[in-house]
């Protein structure tokens, strides 16, 4: 297929040059195969594959963009000439920028060829595993709704008219399994998740053991009354407050005044134990990859380092707004978008101390397991007020679950209150995160 799909990119790059522009192709196919199980059989089995082509055109600084699924020739011409016809009722931008040639890429493998070995029958029994483990783990194991494997296959052209020519792929491939636990006519779920870049690695137990877990550790929550206690949100709660600093360390965000931090580069943001990096060139990182969606390098970027922020995440647009370089964060949804900003693998950096030590430092406490909302938190104010879920802590031991409270803060505030970070990262898809110790947080009972 590269042959092909590289082909495609340039026969179209040369059609689109005779128009006078300047012209960026985007080329890339994508192979999915997602099983879903469940009662020891399965549900549903589909296999798609899709191809597709973009356009940019920079016309005397208006923007022309167009795209088709249809790789003909003939589509292909039409789709230049509608990128050239969108371009006349632009607006004209000195910002737009495209990618110049004679770049240095990072030799990173992200592609797994064991992937594509191994026969449809054995990833079924992956998934049927993995529910079989959940079942087994603990006799209040109702029922396990879904138990999924899922493996996605992609590759990448792009090429411009200042030369730019660069081609990758990649795959990787997950586990995920959602149990039912049963108890005294009450009902609680969980989850269990994997995500790897080499099929190797994926562990049906590890998934089934984890859902299981979380699901009976949820029976018999009870409500608390409103207070301000230390807390410790566990990876899977970390990431998603992970998920509001990467809408605040946006470039674009920042440029339009729409960023708590926007103001405060070079600055103290947090306690010294907090450290923020966006890596794509990891190497089991889902979303390593040699060069962006504009065909820029990508690399290993410090966002807060000991407490104090280095910078944001910026495209070649809002890279050229801000007097800067891109920093290879252009990323698309697919050949049907333009390119945004996004991080690639974002996480905090693992602190020293380990997760029973976390624990046992807490007298009384709550431990986080869940919030609900948090696309509700405000990235500018960094105001946040959310549904939360968690295990109550007395004498650094988990005593009873609790839900159906609200925990409330600010983001600046959250960042200054960390007092330790956990040892082991967890990552949740392309992000991921430790532990965290916070010496408070604002609790909205019933």
């Amino acid at each position: 297929m590269e042959d092909s799909l590289k082909s495609v990119a340039q026969h179209t790059l040369q059609y689109a040059i005779h128009h006078g522009v300047q012209v960026e192709v985007y080329a890339s196919s994508q192979r999915e195969l997602q099983i879903e199980a469940a009662n020891q059989r399965v549900e549903t089995l589909k296999e798609a594959t899709e191809s597709g082509l973009a356009v940019r055109v920079v016309n005397a600084g208006r923007l022309g963009f167009a795209y088709t699924s249809d790789l003909k020739p003939t589509a292909l011409r039409e789709a230049v000439d509608a990128a050239m016809a969108a371009s006349d009722f632009m607006p004209r931008d000195e910002h737009l920028q495209l990618t110049p040639a004679g770049l240095i890429y990072s030799p990173l493998q992200t592609y797994d060829h064991d992937l594509g070995r191994h026969p449809v029958e054995e990833k079924i029994y992956l998934a049927l595993q993995a529910e079989e483990v959940a079942r087994i783990a603990d006799r209040r194991i109702a029922s396990v709704e879904r138990s999924v494997y899922d493996e996605k296959e992609f590759e990448v052209v792009i090429c411009n008219s200042l030369g730019l020519d660069v081609y990758g792929r990649g795959n990787y491939c997950s586990l995920y399994l959602y149990a039912v636990a049963q108890q005294d006519g009450e009902a609680q779920g969980g989850f269990g998740t994997m995500s790897r870049r080499r099929y190797s690695e994926l562990d049906a137990e590890q998934v089934g053991h984890e859902a299981a877990e979380r699901a009976v550790r949820s029976l018999k929550a009870r409500s608390m009354e409103s207070t301000v206690l230390p807390c410790i949100l566990e990876p899977y709660v970390t990431v998603k407050f992970l998920g509001l600093l990467a809408r605040m360390v946006d470039g674009e965000a920042v440029l339009k005044g729409k960023s708590l931090l926007g103001d405060k580069a070079g600055q103290e943001v947090a306690r010294p134990v907090l450290s923020v990096v966006d890596d794509a060139t990891r190497s089991d990182g889902l979303a390593s990859f040699p060069f962006d969606d504009e065909g820029v390098p990508t690399r290993k970027l410090s966002l807060v380092e000991a407490g104090r922020l280095k910078g944001f995440l910026y495209d070649n647009q809002t890279a050229h707004k801000a007097g800067l370089a891109s920093t290879g964060h252009a990323r698309r949804m697919s050949y049907r978008s333009l390119p945004s900003i996004s991080p690639s693998n974002l996480s905090i950096s693992a602190g020293q101390v380990d997760d029973h030590t976390l624990l046992e430092s807490v007298e009384e406490g709550l431990y986080v397991t869940d919030l609900m909302g948090l696309h509700t938190a405000n990235p500018v104010s960094g105001d946040f007020s959310l549904g939360a879920a968690g295990l109550l802590i007395k004498n650094g031991r988990f005593t009873y679950p609790v839900r159906g409270m609200v925990v409330a803060g600010n983001m600046m505030q959250l960042l200054q209150d960390i007092e330790a970070v956990g040892n082991k990262v967890r990552f949740y898809g392309s992000r991921g995160a430790p532990s965290l110790r916070l010496a408070a947080l604002s609790i909205a009972g019933v």
